[in-house]
This record gives structure tokens, sequence and C-alpha cells, in this order.
């Protein structure tokens, strides 16, 4: 006995045994999903099958006495509590094996061996004590101690069920290690990538991901593509893309407007000659939709729009009207930045997926199963917001309804499912776009127009009132982007990022050093603003009251001490500001001192500072020969290969989900750009190659300098006088910042 403890006893006396006081709550927990999944009785098999195979599935074996001992019993429970509050794991797991062979008909001798093995890391033994009492008899306290057990074998699926079964009790425990146990299960290919983050389940707040190694500034975290998209109503008006790929569709029409038809024929020759070649394929049955060539146009069809086409499905011609007039704020209708065709394109999906299923069962309609199986991608989107939106847009409701009432595979929109998927929708998405910016494609041809000296000079008068267009904005959910937190002293950029010409995502890059363990988070609002206007943003979007360091150690005005909470007292109307942020107010230098070492100083930036972008979000796009976007700007395909992978272990389905089938036709697409881009790349490198000799003839020129400059000795004195006279003001100066560093809001020097 005590041979089997003895690798396991160092590693507990470092854990800390006594319970925290927890600090998740209902509200918060409530925000996930717990409904089970397609695959959970597959996926619960297997793990019950490797489970039995390791023999943690059978009950314990105890050597009973002839004679059972209450007394003795106790006494030995009793020592064993002893024992394990001392850190003492194995004299405390042979007192509790005695008091089991004393007395095993008392469940908690089980228990409470159990959960000694389970903090020292044994924790089949642990199961096998567990499973030694009766499934009547288990109490809560049993159910918790084995979703815990379940989830540190790897066996997530059967953590879930064996939990399930008590989330009727409402207790706050069980839904929190239900949601440990799936937020391992879901995100499992993310946490054995090559990234270096991991999503995990916090009592802080809830689902969060945290970086597994240290993060230099600028280097990439994870990058992530959409699971469903649309252009925004305001980007849809003035910034005409692609409605799957998100590229700019751009034309000289577009952008000139009305003053198109005002302009000569010859100037809109020109425009034409050195405008980019813009393709545009719209759909050949409603021209709404427009696509920037045949595979997107293929990939939409599949994915959502056979069921949103008007020329198909007439009860969706409304919703295209409504969001042609762009307008994000219509009583009745409709009040959020994002589109109303996110929403649709979504159920389309889920419509999309469920038809296939119902004609591969020759069902009459999608059975339960197969809508569970549809709407498999989104749930891991957390949906929190408060009951009775759907009464606030009557219209676009019933709008909605009316649609899908007439697709082959009818799906309801109740007021619930239209408040659940609009939550989910408002709670995560992200805006993003291409890479092929529509300002992209009018810098080419400022540029082009620029560099030829005649048509340049036709079109003087009209070049100078010409200004860069508005780029597209699409919003989409992303699964990995999803797992951020917000905080308004974030430490990442969400960018653009391009896996292929067809393909647009994101990029997830450092904007500082991230350490070890240090949570990743992003900004859900402008961090520029006031502390109270943050949280009320917050509050009313995203239904929660910022508590990050920043707004920890930020106050909202000068009414109060940000460290001992005092209010100023006449004739003194309002303190003073800190002189560097100036978002901190306080009653005297001593609490200024107390709150800056508390942590005001990790936070305390100046305004009028201008901050250093990350390397990425300062990249320029360049278009190639062919007008597209040039091959260098796009990912390696094994980073795209990985991407994928992690999408398809997380939701495999089949191939009929139109976002794995549009991605699986992109390689063919691209070998027709993949020449110009090759020669476009022979070109850099014979510049590279002249830069080298350019260079090398300027290593020469530094080396004759050097050896005159050597003989030169009176100058090369003289220089090295001034350098030590130098020395003395440069150390006086570092002497002055240091003492500048913690900023006075009392002495007046610093204050604004």
């Amino acid at each position: 006995m005590a041979d089997t403890m003895k690798p396991y006893i160092n590693n507990a006396l470092n854990l800390k045994f006594r319970e925290q006081p927890r600090k998740t709550n209902m509200a918060l927990l409530k925000c996930y999903n717990y409904e089970p999944y397609p695959e959970d009785d597959e996926a619960a098999a297997e793990e019950e099958t490797s489970l039995i195979k390791a023999g943690y599935m059978t009950p314990s074996r105890v050597s009973k006495l002839p004679v059972s001992d209450v007394s003795e019993a106790k006494r030995a429970h009793s020592l064993g509590k002893v024992h394990e509050e001392n850190c003492r794991m194995q004299l405390a797991h042979e007192s509790y094996t005695f008091a089991i062979e004393f007395d095993s008909s008392n469940h908690q001798y089980y228990i409470d061996r159990a959960t000694l093995l389970h903090k020292v890391g044994k924790h089949g033994d642990a199961m096998k004590d567990l499973l030694s009492i009766e499934e009547g008899a288990r109490t809560l306290e049993v159910i918790k101690l084995g979703g815990k057990i379940l989830t540190s074998l790897g066996a997530y699926t059967k953590a879930e069920q064996w939990l399930r079964s008590s989330l009727k009790s409402e207790d706050e425990e069980i839904f929190y290690l239900f949601q440990v146990a799936r937020t391992k299960r879901l995100y499992q290919p993310l946490n054995t990538s090559r990234w270096p983050v991991k999503v995990r389940f916090t009592e802080e707040t809830g689902k969060g991901m945290f970086a597994e190694k240290k993060v230099p500034i600028g280097e990439t975290l994870f990058r992530d593509t959409s699971v469903i998209s649309a252009q925004t109503i305001d980007s849809a008006k003035v910034s005409p893309a692609c409605a799957q790929c998100s590229r700019s569709l751009l034309r000289p029409e577009d952008y000139f407007q009305s003053k198109w038809l005002e302009l000569s024929e010859r100037q809109k020759e020109i425009i034409n000659t050195h405008w980019p070649v813009i393709k545009i394929s719209p759909c050949l049955h409603c021209n709404r939709e427009k696509y920037c060539g045949k595979l997107c146009l293929d990939a939409a069809w599949r994915q959502h729009h056979q069921f949103l086409c008007p020329a198909k499905n007439p009860a969706a011609g409304p919703l295209y009207d409504f969001c042609e007039k762009g307008e994000n704020i219509c009583p009745g209708k409709w009040n959020s930045i994002f589109s109303p065709m996110i929403l649709a394109r979504l159920w389309s999906s889920m419509v999309s997926v469920a038809k296939l299923a119902m004609f591969d069962e020759m069902l009459e309609a999608p059975s339960a199963e197969n809508w569970n199986v549809a709407g498999m991608p989104y749930k891991g989107f957390v949906s929190s917001g408060t009951n009775g939106y759907a009464q606030t847009v009557p219209e676009m409701v019933q709008m909605m309804a009316n649609i899908f009432k007439n697709t082959e595979a009818v799906l309801e929109i109740t007021d619930e499912e239209f408040e659940r998927r609009y939550y989910q929708v408002a709670c995560n998405a992200q805006s993003f776009s291409s890479t092929l910016y529509a300002s992209l494609i009018f810098g080419t041809f400022m540029s082009r127009i620029l560099n030829n000296d005649k048509d340049g000079k036709e079109m003087e008068d009209i070049l100078q009132d010409m200004k860069p267009p508005t780029d597209q904005v699409f919003g989409g959910l992303f699964q990995f982007q999803s797992c951020l937190n917000h905080s308004c002293a974030k430490n990442v950029d969400v960018i653009d990022c391009q896996f292929t010409a067809n393909l647009a995502g994101i990029e997830v890059q450092a904007t500082r050093l991230i350490e070890v363990d240090e949570e990743v988070t992003t900004s859900y609002v402008d961090t520029s603003l006031p502390r109270s206007t943050r949280r009320a943003w917050l509050q009313r979007a995203y239904n929660f009251v910022c508590n990050c360091k920043r707004c920890r150690f930020e106050g909202d005005d000068g009414s109060v001490c940000c460290q001992c909470h005092a209010k100023p007292l006449p004739p003194v109307k309002w303190f003073k500001a800190c002189g560097r942020c100036l978002r901190a107010w306080y009653c005297s230098p001593t609490c200024q001192k107390k709150h800056w070492k508390a942590g005001h100083k990790d936070i305390c930036v100046d305004p009028k500072k201008p901050q250093i972008p990350s390397p990425a979000a300062t990249a320029v796009p360049t278009l190639d020969a062919n007008d597209d976007l040039a091959k260098d700007l796009l990912h390696e395909p094994d980073v795209f290969e990985d991407i994928i992978a992690d999408r398809d272990s997380m939701d495999d389905f089949g191939e009929e989900f139109a976002t794995k089938v549009k991605i699986t036709e992109v390689p063919a697409e691209i070998e027709k750009c993949t020449p110009d881009a090759e020669k476009a790349t022979a070109k850099v490198e014979e510049v590279t190659a002249h830069a080298k000799d350019v260079t090398a003839e300027t290593k020469e020129v530094i080396e004759e300098g050097g050896k005159s400059s050597t003989e030169n000795g009176e100058h090369t004195a003289k220089v090295k006088e001034v350098t030590e006279d130098s020395q003395e003001p440069t150390a006086k100066v570092t002497e002055v910042i240091e003492a500048s560093q913690e900023p006075s809001a009392v002495n007046g020097e610093h204050t604004a």
C-alpha cells in the first residue's frame, strides 16, 4: 500500500485542498449550452470501453474483516481525516482503507478515500471507489466527485452524462463542472494544436483562452475562419463586396455613384483603363446577390442561398428589400449594427444540413436528431440577453418565420428560437473582411493613373476631389475567436487575414508580451471612452459589468478618490487627476502612491502618446498582375490545412456542410493565379539581387572611409572628446526620466 502511494505524495503536498469560495454565478453558467450532442452515445461508449480496458469501471475490491466493528471504523476514519489535513497522504489512505474493511456499508468512507485518491492523481482507483456505491445511493457529493474524476481521466462525454442527471438540482458546482468537461471536449483540437493557447473554463470568467507559453509582441496566437457571415447593413450600402468571400467588388460606377453620369466618355474610358478588373457573378435566378466568381456562387448556393433566393422563395424578398435600404434602426423591424441576413443564413445552413439528412434517411421531414446535427456548429456560442427582445422586432420575427415555412425542410422560427440565435450573434459576432479592400482597389487605380502623365493630366481636376472609399465590413461567427473574453486593457488585436484567394478570416496577434497562463483578451468596445461609458455599453450590449484591471484602477470622475473612496470636502469640489492618464483621481499624494503600487501603474497610459500598432495591422496588401491579391499575402497551405482539420474534428457531421464544401474546392482556383504570382516573385528576386550588389558597393565605400578616418587621428580624438562630454548630460536625463515614472496628481507639475 505504501509503495503505491509514494509517487503521488510529493505532488499532493503542493496542492491546496481547501475549497476556495466560488466566483461563478448561475446567471453566467446558464448562458451556456447543456443539451446532449448527437454523437454523445457513441463517444461515451468509446470512452467507457477505454476505461474498462484500464480496469477503472469495476467497484473496488474490499477485504472485509470477519467481524464488523463500527466503532473501530469510525476511529480509523477520524484518524484518516487528521492525516489528510496534515498532508500525510500515505497514512490517510491506510486509515480510510481500515475504516472500509471494518464497516463496508458506510458510503462516506468510500467517498473520502476516493477524494484522497483523486487529489494525489490516482483517478482510476478513485472512480472504482465511487462505483462501489449503488447508483440509487449516490448523493450530490458523489456526482460532483465523479464528474471531476471522469474529466481528469479524459472521459469528457462520460463526465457530462454523469453530471447531467443532477442539473435539475440547480446546484452551481454541478453546472460549473459540466462546463469544464464540455469546454475541454469541444476545444480539444485547438488545445492540442501548435498554437500557443488553450481554452479553459474558469470560475472567474467562464470560458476563456489562456497562453501556454510566453508570447512576444507581434506574434500570432491563432487564426480562424467564420462558420457563417454576412455584410453589415451600412457597409453593403456604400461598399459592394462578394457575399461569400467578402472581397471588394468596387467598380468605378459604385465609387462615383451619381457623378459617373456627369463624366465624359473620354474620362470614363481613362478610368476604366486604369481601374483594376472587377469580375462579378450575380445569382443566376434573383440577381440580388453578387459574387466574385462561380466558386463563391456555388458555395453560397449550397450553404444558404438556395433557401434565401427570392426567385425560389418569394418570402425572402422583403428581407432583401429591408437590407438594401441600409437602415440599422427601424422600429418594429431591427435595431442592431449587424445585418439580419446573418441570422437568415445561419438558419439556412441548418436547413441545408437537415434537408440532406432527411433525404438520406428517406424521411418526410427532418427528425429531432437531424436538427440537432444541423445546429452543431453553433452550439459553442454563448447566448446571453434579456427575455422579450423578439417582441421589440415582431415584423422581423414574422419575416423570418415566413421564409422558413417555405423551405423543403420546414424550420419553425418561434420567439424563443429567434432570441436564442439573435443573442448568439449579438454576443459573438466579429467584424472582418477579405484583405482585398475597396481602398486597395482605389489605391491601385490612383497609383496607375498618376504614373501615366498623359491620362493623369487629363484627369487632374477630377483626381483632386477623389477620396478613398469606405472598406467593406462583414460580421461573422468564429468558433475559436468567440472564446476571447473582454478587457479594457486588452493584450491582442484581431486583424483581417487571408487564407486563400477565396477564403478570408481573422488573425489574433499579441499587442504586448503575454505571460504563461495569462488570459488572452480583446476589447468589445472603444477603449478610449471613459470607464462609465464603457461599462454602460458593455452592460447594454453584453449583459455584464466590466471589472478588468483597468476598470478596477481607473475612476469615473474627480468626485471620489480612487484609493480610499473619500469624497471632497468644501472648499475642494474636485480631486486632482493622475498627470499621465487623467483617468484616476486622488485626495492626497499618499493615496496616489498606494494606488500606483497596487496596480494603477500597469494600466496608466498617456492618451496623447500614439500607440505602436502591431506589425500585421500595418501591413499593406498588394495586387498581382491579374488585379488579384498577391500570392505572398496568402498564408502557407499547411497552416490552412491545420485550421480546417481543427474545424472538422470539432463539428464533423459530413461534407454536406457548405463551409467545408467551399474549402475543398479552393485550390483549383488558386492554381490559375500561380503563374502570374511566380512572375511577380521573379521580378522581386531580380530587384533583391540588384540591391545586394548596391549594398556590397556601399560597404566598400564605408571601409575606405574608415581607413581615411583612421589616418586623420586629430579628427577622431575630437570626436572622442565630444562623446565623453555628452555622457554627463545623458546620465542626468536618465535620472530625470526615472524620477518621473510615478506621475504626481497633487504637486501640480503633471496635473492636467
